[in-house]
């Protein structure tokens, strides 16, 4: 596998950063490699198959994922228009210091994570995006305009992991509230949230999309996953109950999802928080569960 290195990059080198728009056909690939710096990318247009760390997933308009020098992955051209994307590159190091100063940068960037951040953006920070983008291509040698585009940008995704609806309509910001409240609306999958709105299914995607950069089944599948983590932690039920409960039609659909939003396997997580409840709450018996 190809090992890229920041020093043989072939730019000046009193640059921190390289930015550029690059293009796929269909069909393209980028062949499995890694890297010793930092590169985040977003997409423009167009659908691409990204493997890293021995996992596939699909990326279209808006989804941006953020690469760590000890990730290894490929990009692959996956409709009919070209692949276009946006790539900004900068050293290893800087996130290092930015990680020993701030909590939220640890979040992301600790051993613990196998994955790196995968994330669909919303029309909002999308657009933000842009603009940054164009603030580090007149400013490729500052520190400042780097370290800032960085903070700011780890800062709106830890508000939009943690409240993605925030910008949402009232009613559909009550409607994920309800899908929340009743989870056994879960079962009823992508058209969960339209019911519950009581809006068109066309409708809702659409503002979902423009608010939130999720799809409707990324929405539903995020509380599933939500709804699974505290049936693990309070529940005596099986992965496999909690599994169908949630609205899951099976394991091998269950498990990809609940890493994807917990970054471990429902057993892993049910492993932790059982111990950690048990040393907090202990029952009455004094046992322990697992």
């Amino acid at each position: 596998m190809k090992t890229l290195h920041w020093e043989t990059l072939g730019f000046r080198s009193s640059s921190i950063l390289k930015l550029f728009k690059h293009q796929l056909p269909t069909g393209g690939e980028i062949e499995e490699h890694r890297h010793d710096f930092h590169e985040i990318f977003w997409i423009l247009s167009g659908e691409a198959e990204h493997e890293v760390n021995g996992e596939r997933s699909c990326l279209r308009h808006g989804d941006l994922v953020w690469i760590r020098p000890h990730d290894r992955h490929r990009v692959t051209g996956a409709s009919r228009q070209p692949l276009q994307f946006y790539n900004l590159a900068f050293p290893a190091e800087i996130i290092g210091e930015l990680t020993a100063r701030y909590e939220e940068f640890r979040y992301y960037f600790g051993s613990d994570n196998r994955q790196p951040i995968m994330i669909p953006l919303s029309e909002s920070l999308f657009e933000w995006l842009d603009r940054g983008a164009a603030g580090l291509r007149n400013n490729p040698e500052s520190r400042l305009a780097l370290d800032r585009f960085l903070m700011n940008l780890v800062g709106e995704l830890s508000t939009m992991l943690a409240n993605p609806y925030r910008r949402c309509p009232a009613w559909l910001q009550e409607a994920a509230a309800e899908l929340e409240r009743q989870p056994e609306h879960l079962k009823l999958g992508s058209r969960a949230l339209a019911v519950l709105a009581g809006r068109t299914p066309e409708h809702v995607a659409r503002e979902l999309r423009r608010f939130a950069g999720v799809t409707p089944s990324e929405a539903v599948n995020r509380a599933r996953a939500d709804y699974a983590a505290r049936l693990l932690s309070g529940s005596d039920l099986t992965i496999t109950q909690i599994a169908y409960q949630c609205g899951f039609g099976s394991l091998s659909g269950f498990f990809p999802a609940f890493r994807r939003f917990y970054g471990e396997t429902p057993l892993e997580y049910r492993r932790t928080h059982r111990i950690f409840a048990n040393i907090c709450f202990p029952d009455a018996n004094g046992s322990r569960r697992y």
